[in-house]
């Protein structure tokens, strides 16, 4: 999959509702320290070593994730996977997990494709794309306090909410470590001039996916608890 890719994906997806052959297995939803997905289905078909997975589909945040992937047993583990991520809500996301209430708001799309071996995260690798946009619901705005923890004493003089009207995060996924290729929300004025940028420099920033994830537990726990 790839961005350029992503409205044909989505199209296909929206068609294709039965899979002959295909068994269907169906989660009412997912929790990783907060509730990720809810109506979870997976359409699957097994040849041989060869575990096809033809369409998953979950709602998440408002928005829709499909997908789909191929799992080989035949030499250990080994599978692929390609994700796209449809009108996602920012608002809902932050809404969800109690540390980020009201940090952004806005639409998401994505599209993301991956690659692994066993069950370790070290041997996942992969790329993602993922952009904002408004709708007549949600309107893409940042909060204060967001602006000041992502972009430090460059935008401490913004006195409030700003709204944007760019915001795009495109990474890397390689032994166990998401890279971001590009990182930016930025806003232009009525007159062209650019009056909000915060952006990072490409491939000088990574997070460890297992140190995101030890993380999200633990804001989970903390919210349980107040």
């Amino acid at each position: 999959f790839e961005k350029e890719d992503f409205e044909r994906v989505k199209q296909q997806y929206l068609k294709q509702d039965s899979y002959e052959g295909y068994n269907r297995i169906t989660i009412g939803s997912f929790e990783y320290g907060f509730r990720l997905f809810e109506d979870v289905n997976f359409w699957i078909k097994q040849e041989g070593s060869i575990l096809n997975i033809g369409r998953f589909s979950a709602n998440i945040f408002g928005g829709e994730l499909n997908g789909s992937a191929v799992v080989d047993m035949s030499e250990g583990l080994n599978y692929t996977a390609g994700i796209i991520l449809d009108n996602m809500s920012l608002t809902k996301l932050c809404d969800n997990i109690e540390p980020i209430r009201g940090y952004i708001s806005g639409r998401i799309d994505g599209i993301a494709t991956l690659k692994g071996s066993g069950a370790a995260l070290p041997g996942l690798i992969g790329k993602a794309d993922f952009w904002t946009y408004s709708d007549r619901e949600e309107k893409t705005k940042i909060s204060r306090e967001f602006l000041q923890k992502i972009g430090g004493p460059s935008v401490r003089a913004y006195l409030g909410d700003r709204r944007f009207d760019k915001g795009i995060m495109s990474l890397y996924i390689q032994k166990g470590f998401l890279i971001f290729r590009e990182l930016e929300i930025s806003n232009r004025n009525f007159f062209g001039i650019q009056d909000l940028s915060v952006k990072v420099a490409p491939f000088n920033n990574r997070i460890s996916i297992d140190h995101l994830m030890w993380t999200i537990l633990q804001a989970a726990e903390r919210a349980k608890k107040e």
